[in-house]
């Protein structure tokens, strides 16, 4: 079964939904040391604000597929490292 990780809680109907096709694991923060804690085997990351993803998480996240940012704009994700790494 796939792993998605939320930097944070998001509302319980959307986790349901996820929860239907992957297992869901929500970080107790969205701090970099808790997302990076948890991303090592993972399939997909959901960012929003306060997180961000570096080069660094990205490497140690060996099964990452995909990052997803809710909201708008990129600034809080390593767009290099995540083409590199094929996210």
């Amino acid at each position: 079964m796939n792993k998605v990780l939320l930097s944070e809680a998001i509302h319980e109907s959307g986790v349901r939904l996820l929860e239907s096709k992957a297992e869901v694991i929500v970080c107790s923060e969205p701090s970099e040391e808790a997302i990076t804690d948890l991303i090592s085997d993972v399939d997909a990351l959901i960012i929003r604000t306060a997180g961000k993803v570096t080069r660094e998480m990205i490497q140690k996240a060996g099964r990452l597929k995909v990052i997803s940012r809710t909201g708008g704009g990129l600034n809080n994700v390593d767009i290099k490292a995540a083409t590199d790494h094929k996210c």
